[in-house]
């Protein structure tokens, strides 16, 4: 008698999402303050409180905007026993945790439009970023980070073999997450071209003797810059579709390159260098 299989049941992804340290819960509370939409109900703030039972001075804040915006809040007295977090990754999470329904992602039809704006209006400089395949979410972060810096517009990471926006992308980014447009796709070669039809000029990183320096690049047109991964860089089908290839001068033989979130904000600082302010 043949044993009876039973049906695979769909991965699904624990709803229980968190973000924690003061600076990025400020960030999504000051973000659901300034939109419309999300209910205060979806979301939840964690709290450690003092020795006298009371939010430390720090978290005032947090807790001022949690009430007004009508989020619930639970406290705990201390990282143990019902403290939603765990310490085994060493979190900072300075006593404060909002739990949240999800992350504010959008769609590419947003970075098509915001591509055509700056196209229309023939404005320089680097709009917005893809990321192919960056797998450490601390540099998701960082890149995140310095994106939101330099004023870029939108973030599009793959779908697939590529960090997931957690809370410690969310942290790493200093609150950059929620000033960009975070667009995940399935196909970053089609999302490419999408941008290109819409009058974007695509740069790509590499290493090769054939890429440019940024001083190279013209800077006359509005760019998309691609990195890739960490270890392997842009995939080659990546790279076909790209305009410019560029690298950053310098290495030695002990460094033949940098960090891939270092890399970003030299780049995107180089495209902006002469953006008019």
């Amino acid at each position: 008698m043949k044993p009876v299989l039973k049906p695979k049941v769909p991965y699904k992804k624990n709803r229980e999402i968190y973000v924690w340290g003061r600076h990025a819960v400020e960030a999504i509370l000051n973000d659901l303050q300034a939109r419309e939409g999300g209910n205060p109900k979806d979301y939840c703030l964690h709290i450690i409180v003092d020795k006298s039972n009371k939010a430390p001075i720090q978290l005032k804040p947090l807790v001022d905007s949690a009430k007004t915006l009508g989020i619930k809040i639970i406290s705990h007295s201390s990282a143990q026993d019902t403290w939603p977090l765990s310490d085994t990754e060493g979190i900072n999470h300075q006593r404060a945790a909002l739990q949240i329904p999800d992350y504010p992602v959008s769609d590419l039809s947003e970075a098509e439009n915001l591509v055509s704006q700056e196209s229309s209006t023939q404005s320089m400089g680097c709009v917005g970023l893809i990321l192919d395949q960056i797998q450490d979410p601390r540099n998701f972060g960082a890149i995140l980070r310095s994106a939101s810096f330099f004023g870029v517009k939108f973030v599009i990471y793959a779908t697939d073999r590529q960090s997931d926006l957690t809370g410690l992308v969310v942290k790493t980014s200093a609150g950059g997450a929620f000033s960009l447009k975070l667009i995940p796709v399935v196909n970053i070669n089609r999302a490419m071209k999408s941008l290109k039809d819409k009058g974007a000029w695509i740069i790509g990183t590499a290493l090769s003797d054939s890429a440019q320096l940024p001083s190279q690049i013209p800077k006359d047109r509005s760019y998309v810059l691609v990195l890739g991964n960490e270890q392997k860089g842009m995939r080659q089908e990546v790279q076909k579709n790209c305009d410019y290839l560029v690298k950053i001068p310098g290495g030695n033989a002990y460094v033949d390159s940098l960090n891939v979130s270092v890399a970003a904000g030299l780049l995107i600082h180089s495209l902006q260098a002469d953006k008019p302010t």
